[in-house]
């Protein structure tokens, strides 16, 4: 008997502890996701962070908006080290002028195309953020660069 009570009080204070805990959460949430939208913006995600840094929905949403803007910056840098050297070899060896040119339409287009899907993912972020979901972004949302 004295065994089932004391299984009963731990129950209680762990699902108390877990109700605090959620409800924290959900103020959490609620205080901060119009500003959580910000982080999605290059120029002003670290606002957010400045104003309220202890807030965990906005450190998510904060890490998520840098693992964008990161992969955004490595695929820019990508495609301008790339058609660099393909325009250098093509005034290079006069002969593959044609050639250099189409590859290089082709991977504008490519380029081009994987932008958009980021700016689709970006979106979608800040449709998450404006919702109050905690959710990871496709692709972009494994990467970890701020400690939650």
């Amino acid at each position: 008997m004295n065994e089932s009570k004391n299984f009963e009080t731990l129950e209680l204070c762990s699902t108390s502890k877990d109700k605090t805990m959620d409800e924290r959460m959900k103020n959490d949430i609620q205080e901060n996701k119009y500003l959580a939208v910000f982080c999605y913006f290059y120029l002003f995600s670290l606002i957010p962070a400045c104003i309220n840094p202890k807030s965990n929905y906005i450190r998510f949403h904060l890490n998520q908006g840098l693992s964008l803007m990161l992969v955004n910056l490595m695929l820019f840098f990508i495609y301008i080290i790339i058609t660099f050297i393909q325009l250098v070899f093509a005034t290079i060896f006069g002969f593959f002028k044609v050639l250099g040119l189409f590859a290089i339409l082709r991977l504008s287009t490519i380029f081009w195309l994987l932008q958009f899907i980021l700016i689709i993912f970006g979106i979608l972020g800040i449709f998450y953020a404006f919702s109050g979901k905690m959710k990871k972004l496709p692709i972009v949302g494994r990467i970890k660069l701020i400690k939650i």
